[in-house]
């Protein structure tokens, strides 16, 4: 079971949350308790995020298991068109990383940050003993990613 409980009323095609009322409408909206559109901002991954209940989730997660039942242990929604913003329903289902990386492929929106040139330059900057923030900053990407070049768990091959 989820985390949020969804009753779906098909009469009027919208799945209600029930706790704190808000409602998530087919063409992917989401609604707060008084009925205007919940904010939400979009984060590095382009993708649409909105706070529920005190809770920062992925839209597209809410609409996805609304209209399409609870996510399976170890699945991701994911968005068929490859458009991260399209959180409607149609547009999403429940697929395994790997098939979602597959689509990223074929949608041409998975492409590496990194160059091996931008990875070797890392590697000498790591291994200096430069802190990780100012190196991820410097090539658009996490800490935990600096980090994981540095230990060798990615890249093996540079």
């Amino acid at each position: 079971m989820s985390t949020i409980d969804f009753i779906s009323n098909a009469a009027q095609g919208r799945v209600w949350l029930p706790d704190p009322g808000h409602i998530v409408c087919p063409d992917g909206a989401i609604l707060g308790p008084e009925g205007g559109p919940v904010v939400g901002y979009v984060g590095k991954g382009g993708r649409r995020l909105i706070s529920i209940g005190g809770k920062t989730m992925l839209a597209a997660w809410v609409v996805c298991e609304a209209f399409h039942g609870p996510r399976p242990e170890g699945m991701q929604a994911a968005h068929e068109d490859g458009n991260p913003l399209n959180d409607t329903p149609a547009n999403l289902s429940w697929k395994t990383p790997r098939d979602n990386s597959i689509d990223r492929f074929r949608h041409g929106t998975m492409r590496n940050k990194l160059t091996a040139e931008d990875v070797t330059r890392i590697r000498d900057r790591y291994d200096a003993g430069e802190q990780l923030q100012p190196i991820a900053d410097d090539y658009g990407v996490t800490k935990q990613t600096i980090w994981h070049i540095g230990h060798r768990k990615t890249w093996r091959h540079i």
